[in-house]
């Protein structure tokens, strides 16, 4: 069985969201937000999407690491109002989905 990573470890939060608008505006408008997030002192994320393309839309993959002691909650603030004022909140489909994930000492096998 694995056991969570110590305290001090990062934590990454995982912004996922469908979207049917075109790949580039979305593409522009997450470089926008990523240059708000920097400009405001946070690592940059790396951006994911999945490879299908449907009719319903795609799904994007934002990864925002954090620092330890970080506190998420302002991190979730700023993620929201970067995308607001970056124009991707009005690109999205539904809603933005945000989890949390640590990482995991695995045991010597």
């Amino acid at each position: 069985m694995s056991r969570a990573a110590p305290p001090t470890s990062d934590v990454a939060l995982y912004v996922y969201f469908k979207s049917r608008a075109d790949d580039a505006l979305v593409a522009a408008a997450l470089a926008r937000m990523c240059a708000r997030l920097r400009a405001d002192g946070w690592p940059a994320p790396t951006v994911w999407r999945r490879p299908e393309s449907a009719d319903a839309g795609r799904t994007w993959m934002e990864v925002h690491p954090t620092q330890p002691g970080e506190r998420s909650g302002k991190r979730l603030d700023d993620l929201t109002a970067a995308a607001r004022t970056s124009g991707l909140a009005a690109l999205v489909d539904g809603e933005r989905h945000v989890e949390r994930f640590e990482p995991v000492l695995l045991p010597a096998a």
